[in-house]
């Protein structure tokens, strides 16, 4: 029985918490429990974006509890503890993670940029059309620093763009908190009084490939915006006026060896690019004498017995940013192509069910010496070539779309255009239908004036494909459909193109034309019941076979086939292996090459921060081109990333193939190619990198002896201090080497840079 005493404390108790102020509680919102429609409070001012959730507003906003996991098992609670919080003032749409976890387990790397998904991260996904079609994707990791993207259904996660918004993160003994500030300016959105957003958050455990998500998202439906959930009742939004000016110096030194020597040149460039928002959901992008210095040069490749011209991603901000609107799947489009703008304009963004691509641009490079033939013979010598890109993409029934896009480059009298009409179908929930059209109109260009003018002499050492060069009028057509059925077990498909002769897209990416291309595929996956030694099994199977043109149009020779079956398994802690093989037929210049078989391993090992490691292998018959004979060979490519520590991570690979004649088994050449990358991060802004590349290249004769050896050795050195998109500094050296071995090695060209530019959000 309580005392007297104790029965007075406990009275007094009682009124002093029935009398004390206390915060209203905040409305509770669980994924797992389907409660995805939620309102976040607005408030008179946002909190002070820290890292930290303890500024008394995050006691207001919305709590988004129950996260699910979508891998490495589908459906399963978080089972360590994931909260998100959401408010918004007028100017802000504000986000709090608190991620409970042990704080050893924690992976945090200190990286620049863009490469947070290294680590443990949370991410914020809005549909602001509320279309469910396109995400904006808003990412950070423990130190918060950031990452951002744009997902849009048919195409990879497109990690190009640079949003401008505010995060700050720490750790704590329980885990780790996470503060967001979006402004609603970075935004696009179509305008009105009161709003809504598709909305979704997500916490990604690299230790343990987790990935849960508040509105539990399967891979049975091939939409992932159309599973999000809502945030509604957004009053008194207003993007404002989004203009960013950012003003760019370059100065950079630059020498070549020659026989007298290095000579030098020194260049200084001053340029400029802005940023506009035309509408709420329109924005213009402008850019003078650009320079993309910051772009770190392109990995060597393996090219020695090279059918089709290499690929390179697109690397520079103006063109990556908004350019998802110019893909389609026959990819006419291919920015690369634009190699030294002086200017480039830009419009891209979506009113209401219309999405919008304007793109114009002046390149330099296409009035560059040709090899040869005379500069003062040359008519198109110092002539920019002009690129027009127009698209307009509609919004059709339930998450589909029709567009058309019309491409055109122009240098005097010659000319390619391109206009293109394509749809793209998603019905049923598994069912994705695309199709596509394009009709192609060209003219090349036209030498014969200036050959005529030619004295005997120039004429003498003349290329002689410049002489058919005599201006021929072109028409072509490329035709592609692609029906698919994925499910989160079963993915079948088939596609179809067909790629005339005269087919022109001097704009795009055509590695081939005069092909009738048919392809078909099954991909399984089998996910176990419960936590076991895999995380997922996946059988996959290919064939395609394609024909050139009959004279009719109908399908001629067969050029190619290929049957392909493969076997991966994903492994817990962000590990994976598999193996395959190819059965290959290949007609190539008159000659059949039957029965080719290749084998394939591969395999990456992520279990633990401080180590990384992923490679692959191959061998079997090929076809060695340059001879049109019956080959054999191998390749290989492991890279081990190590980071020692959060600050550091030094990455080393090799690039490596053989190849040599089946019929004499003689060698006919091979190719390696070691790499170093180091890089070194003071703090997220300051960072060190140092780049070293070798590109060794044998050939021999039909005997297999040595006929010629070729070194290049290429070393960078870059300081970078970046506090945000477009505010940047950078100072870099580099030099290439060349020689017949690395004994014989000599410095051939060196450069020197500095860049700077400045973000002024106005």
């Amino acid at each position: 029985m309580p005392t007297p005493s104790l029965k007075r404390t406990l009275a007094w108790s009682a009124l002093l918490i029935a009398c004390w102020p206390v915060p209203a509680l905040a409305d509770v919102f669980h994924g797992s429990a389907g409660n995805l429609l939620f309102h976040a409070p607005r408030v008179a001012k946002g909190p002070v974006v820290d890292g930290r959730l303890d500024d008394p507003v995050w006691t207001q906003a919305a709590v988004l509890d129950s996260f699910v996991q979508r891998d490495p098992l589908e459906g399963v609670r978080d089972s360590l503890g994931t909260v998100c919080l959401v408010l918004y003032d007028e100017q802000n749409l504000y986000v709090g993670f608190r991620c409970a976890d042990r704080s050893r387990d924690i992976r945090a790397p200190i990286v620049n940029r863009d490469k947070v998904m290294d680590g443990d991260w949370v991410a914020v996904a809005l549909d602001t059309y509320h279309d469910r079609r396109t995400a904006f994707l808003f990412i950070a990791n423990p130190h918060g620093i950031q990452a951002d993207a744009v997902d849009q259904p048919g195409s990879d996660t497109d990690f190009s763009p640079d949003f401008i918004f505010t995060s700050k993160g720490h750790l704590t003994d329980s885990g780790y908190e996470v503060e967001m500030a979006i402004p609603f300016k970075s935004l696009r959105f179509s305008p009105s009084d009161t709003l809504s957003f598709g909305f979704d958050a997500a916490r990604n455990v690299e230790r343990n490939s987790s990935l849960t998500f508040w509105a539990p998202i399967t891979r049975n439906k091939n939409s992932f915006g159309d599973q999000f959930g809502t945030l509604g009742g957004l009053v008194g939004v207003h993007p404002g006026r989004n203009l960013q000016v950012i003003p760019s110096f370059t100065s950079s030194r630059l020498g070549e060896s020659g026989d007298g020597g290095f000579a030098y040149a020194n260049e200084n460039r001053l340029g400029a690019s802005a940023l506009y928002g035309l509408t709420t959901g329109l924005s213009a992008n402008l850019t003078v004498t650009p320079d993309f210095s910051q772009v770190e040069a392109d990995a060597g490749v393996l090219d020695i017995n090279q059918r089709f011209a290499i690929y390179f991603d697109e690397k520079r901000p103006f063109f990556l940013e908004g350019n998802g609107i110019f893909k389609t799947p026959v990819q006419v489009v291919y920015t690369r192509r634009i190699e030294d703008p002086l200017y480039g304009v830009k419009i891209t963004g979506k009113q209401g069910a219309t999405s919008i691509g304007v793109l114009q641009a002046s390149d330099r490079s296409a009035g560059d010496p040709v090899e040869t033939l005379p500069d003062s013979a040359n008519p198109y010598s110092g002539h920019n070539a002009s690129f027009t890109l127009a698209r307009f993409k509609r919004d059709v029934f339930s998450n589909s779309s029709v567009g058309l896009l019309l491409t055109d480059r122009h240098q005097l009298e010659a000319y390619c255009r391109d206009l293109s009409a394509d749809a793209g179908f998603n019905f049923r929930e598994h069912y994705n239908l695309s199709l596509q059209r394009v009709q192609s109109w060209a003219r090349e260009r036209d030498y014969r004036g200036a050959i005529a003018g030619l004295s005997s002499g120039d004429a003498a050492g003349l290329d002689a494909a410049l002489a058919d060069r005599v201006g021929a009028i072109t028409t072509g057509d490329a035709t592609r459909a692609q029906l698919n059925r994925s499910t989160k077990i079963l993915e079948l498909g088939g596609s179809v193109l067909d790629v005339s002769p005269q087919f022109a897209a001097d704009m795009g990416f055509i590695p081939r034309t005069d092909v009738m291309d048919f392809g078909s595929w099954v991909n399984g996956h089998v996910f176990p019941a419960k936590t076991t030694w895999f995380n997922a099994f996946n059988p996959h199977l290919f064939y395609g076979r394609t024909y050139d043109h009959a004279p009719d149009r109908q399908p001629g020779r067969v050029t190619d086939s290929d049957l392909n079956p493969e076997l991966q398994w994903d492994l817990p802690h962000g590990s994976w292996f598999g193996f395959g093989g190819d059965w290959q037929f290949t007609y190539f210049n008159g000659r059949e090459f039957p029965d080719q078989r290749t084998g394939y391993v591969y395999a990456g090992w992520n279990r633990i921060a401080a180590l990384r490691v992923r490679g692959n292998f191959g061998f079997g018959d090929g076809v060695i081109y340059d001879e049109t004979v019956p080959g054999r060979g191998r390749h290989w490519q492991a890279v081990v990333t190590a980071r020692p520590n959060p600050q550091l991570e030094a990455e080393l690979s090799g690039n490596g193939s053989e190849l040599e004649r089946n019929e004499t088994g003689a060698r006919f050449a091979d190719q390696f190619i070691p790499r170093l990358r180091v890089l070194y991060l003071f703090t997220p802004q300051w960072s060190l990198r140092w780049i070293s590349e070798l590109q060794r290249v044998h050939h021999y004769d039909t005997t297999g002896e040595l006929s010629s050896q070729d070194r290049d050795l290429s070393l960078d050195l870059l300081a970078s201090y970046q506090t945000g998109p477009g505010t940047v500094f950078y100072a870099g050296v580099g030099s290439r080497l060349h020689g017949d071995t690395e004994a014989d090695l000599k410095p051939a060209s060196s450069s020197v840079f500095i860049k700077l530019s400045y973000l002024f959000a106005l």
